[in-house]
């Protein structure tokens, strides 16, 4: 969640003050996955009207905006949104009065025709292969966030171990930290690259926390 500015700090202001912060300011990101099938770690409960596929998710967030008037973009998850055309998907989504917010990579589950498997981990993985997939595909969520115009990348960090003394918790969150430097790097040489600037200045155009990507953004500006 994020608003353009911060709540009315004195209790005790004017409750019409509250109030048109919260309609006007407030901005809510839905997550298309919020419109699937859900339910416990155990069971999934299916319901009639899930959305078939992305722009069936998007179309559902849209009507979230149209009732709330503060659910204005939508995050997306990869691969589960993926398309074969995401320029006509962020049209779709423009067209219903919405965007397309953050993405989201997956590195926490195996997906079909995947060369190598997440089981003991992914930017963790004490294999250098595995780290690398993992890596190339952020930088693959990166690219198709560019494509959408997206303005944030998120991690989804799943690894960890099953019982104790599976995992160096040490050693795993060294090569955790190299991994995201890693794929730091590539976003900062990508940020050069479309705002036509040097190096120095994209790294001052990167937010320092949370977010990895911010496209768009003026030189210098920080969000």
């Amino acid at each position: 969640m994020s608003a353009t500015r911060a709540i009315p700090a004195d209790p005790a202001a004017p409750q019409a003050d509250r109030i048109r912060w919260a309609t006007t300011q407030l901005a809510v990101e839905i997550p298309s996955w919020g419109f699937v099938n859900t339910g416990t770690r155990f069971r999934v409960f299916p319901q009639p009207g899930v959305p078939r596929d992305v722009f069936e998710k998007v179309e559902d967030a849209a009507t979230v905006a149209r009732y709330t008037g503060i659910a204005k973009t939508v995050a997306l998850h990869i691969p589960w949104d993926k398309v074969d055309d995401y320029r006509a998907l962020a049209d779709f989504a423009s067209e219903r009065g919405i965007r397309i917010g953050g993405i989201n990579s997956n590195t926490f589950q195996d997906q079909p025709g995947q060369k190598l498997s997440y089981k003991f981990g992914s930017l963790t993985h004490a294999d250098p292969a595995v780290r690398r997939q993992a890596i190339e595909h952020n930088v693959h969520c990166m690219e198709l966030g560019v494509k959408l115009g997206a303005r944030s990348h998120t991690v989804w960090i799943g690894d960890g171990g099953n019982f104790p003394g599976q995992v160096h918790f040490r050693r795993a969150l060294e090569r955790y930290l190299d991994s995201l430097r890693a794929i730091y790097a590539v976003n900062t040489l990508h940020v050069a690259r479309d705002l036509g600037v040097t190096l120095a200045e994209a790294y001052g155009a990167l937010a320092p926390g949370g977010r990895l990507v911010v496209y768009g953004a003026p030189v210098g500006a920080r969000t």
